[in-house]
């Protein structure tokens, strides 16, 4: 069901004016179909006329109209979405060593053998859109905004490292006593996820089941130009206050996915978001300027002790996280094998879902 991206739908008061029936079914049916959060939709509870605008032109409606259009959404929002997996969202209160407490946002959907997906740098649960519904038919999925992104605390602190990250993670898994569940990490998320199940392997213990890594740099290479900027001293923090984050985030996508025609302004805008507050556009800069430190130490893990197995999942042509980093990896970590996507760039579950997603159920369905 489409309905315009601005549509507003506002009661208007009238003296002498009751009928709060309709108005509460109207507003009810809305929130029930996802059009009645504070941001779309304006509602006094109290009018007998209903406004409708759309791209700024107002459309007003008798209470007998109002009362149809109440009545057709409501059957809409009863009938029509009947079968949709069912997204629960929560905050996790998580802390780990030498990190203070934060909240951390998380979705989960469907049920089954569970699976955690973690998101790249300036991304969230948003990243996954394409694949976490067919998943939930077989798995419980569950979403983990890190933290200082999409919806999580975005504190104004230094310890957003991926060791700081895969802490919490661990954390968050305990916390909610999973066990044997696969973890599948998104460029920033991939390292995240390779340093996590490292961390539990040197402690004895295995939360973590399989991994999937997309995308993820896992040695020591350059920050991609244009993120550059992202680890000089104050410029940064000038630049994303001063620049609209919708154009921040357009020119990031078009970076990111050049040839791809499914970013959309709806796209840009949920990835905007976050860098209307202050500690998303801090979390952004000080998590480059750590990937940046790491890159610097030339620090390299030793994957070949890592017992996990594993997919990776490569564009070929990926400028961000070079093909060679995932053929690479592939040769050392033991137990892993290495699916390469065509036509992509740096986002396999945003550029090429449908590839995307039978490789990831193909595996998931494996031993």
């Amino acid at each position: 069901m489409w309905f315009p991206p601005n549509l507003v739908i506002e009661g208007e008061k009238r003296k002498g004016g009751a009928a709060k029936g309709v108005d509460t079914v109207l507003y009810s049916s809305l929130t029930m179909i996802g059009l009645g959060s504070e941001e779309r939709v304006a509602w006094d509870g109290a009018g007998v006329v209903c406004c409708v605008r759309v791209f700024g032109v107002s459309l007003r409606f008798s209470t007998y109209i109002a009362t149809f259009l109440a009545a057709w959404l409501l059957f809409y929002a009863t009938y029509a979405t009947a079968g949709t997996a069912n997204t629960v969202a929560y905050k996790a209160r998580v802390s780990a060593p030498g990190i203070a407490p934060v909240s951390l946002h998380v979705e989960e959907t469907g049920s089954g053998p569970p699976i955690l997906l973690l998101h790249g740098i300036g991304g969230s649960s948003y990243s996954f859109r394409h694949i976490v519904g067919p998943l939930s038919a077989r798995h419980r999925v569950i979403t983990l905004d890190l933290k200082g992104f999409g919806g999580s605390e975005k504190p104004f602190d230094l310890t957003y490292s991926a060791g700081d990250q895969a802490r919490l993670v661990l954390a968050f898994i305990a916390q909610r006593g999973l066990r044997k569940i696969d973890v599948a990490g998104h460029s920033f998320g991939g390292t995240v996820a390779l340093i996590a199940s490292l961390m539990e392997q040197r402690r004895g213990v295995s939360r973590i089941g399989r991994l999937i890594l997309l995308s993820a740099p896992a040695y020591p290479q350059p920050i991609r130009r244009g993120l550059g900027f992202l680890t000089l001293p104050v410029v940064p923090y000038i630049a994303l206050a001063a620049v609209p984050p919708i154009l921040t985030a357009r020119s990031a996508l078009e970076t990111l996915y050049p040839s791809t025609p499914r970013q959309t302004d709806r796209d840009a805008i949920a990835y905007a978001e976050p860098l209307y507050d202050a500690g998303g556009r801090h979390a952004l800069i000080t998590t480059t300027r750590a990937i940046a430190a790491y890159q610097a130490s030339g620090a390299i893990p030793d994957y070949s002790s890592l017992r996990k197995t594993a997919l990776l999942i490569w564009c070929r042509q990926d400028p961000t996280v070079p093909l060679a980093t995932g053929q690479r990896l592939a040769a050392e970590m033991p137990r892993a094998r290495l699916a390469i996507l065509e036509h992509c760039e740096h986002g396999p579950a945003e550029e090429q879902p449908a590839a995307t997603l039978r490789l990831m159920r193909e595996f998931l369905a494996g031993n």
